[in-house]
């Protein structure tokens, strides 16, 4: 009842791979590490033709993590300091300048009518209907994904006799 099972499905006619973690796992087995795992440790095995070293250092690597003993393989480079935060900031005071410079070009918004604004403009619509959506690429679920595989997802859809799977899972192909 812990549903804490890994599901591991692989087409090999297909080139293809699929892990998805049980809900009680998915707080360690994230998505991120599922495609760390596909593609660092099973991969390059599957790449040589080694099914079963793919798999069973795959399964090793699961376990290392779900006891806290993988590190990952992340490599920090002196480039990547820059913090992203700065840029989201810049952004937002550039939308707050266009804004700005738009509403004093239209007279303050009232086109020279006096009295109540109309509403804001389409272009401040678009602005602001934007400004909080964020694109992360990678799949949206299913089974697919690039050669360099891919993250994130609506898992796989459960239903094997017992239990179900999240959005955790990530697959890759080769």
């Amino acid at each position: 009842k812990e549903d804490n099972g890994v599901f591991i499905l692989l087409a090999s006619n297909d080139r293809k791979i699929w892990i998805s973690p049980g809900y009680g796992v998915e707080d360690r087995l994230t998505a991120g590490i599922n495609g760390e795992l596909i593609r660092n440790v099973i991969i390059p095995e599957f790449k040589k033709g080694d099914y079963y070293q793919g798999l069973n250092k795959g399964v090793d690597a699961i376990f290392e993590v779900l006891t806290g003993a993988y590190q990952g393989t992340r490599q920090n480079n002196a480039q990547d300091t820059f913090p992203i935060g700065f840029f989201f900031f810049l952004f937002i005071v550039f939308i707050i300048f266009i804004i700005a410079i738009s509403k004093n070009r239209r007279g303050g918004g009232n086109h020279g009518k006096g009295g109540r604004s109309n509403g804001t403009s389409i272009l401040d619509a678009i602005i602001l209907s934007n400004l909080g959506r964020g694109s992360y690429g990678g799949s949206s679920g299913g089974f697919g994904s690039s050669s360099g595989g891919s993250f994130g997802g609506g898992g796989f859809g459960g239903g094997f006799g017992g239990g179900g799977f999240s959005g955790g899972g990530a697959g890759g192909s080769w």
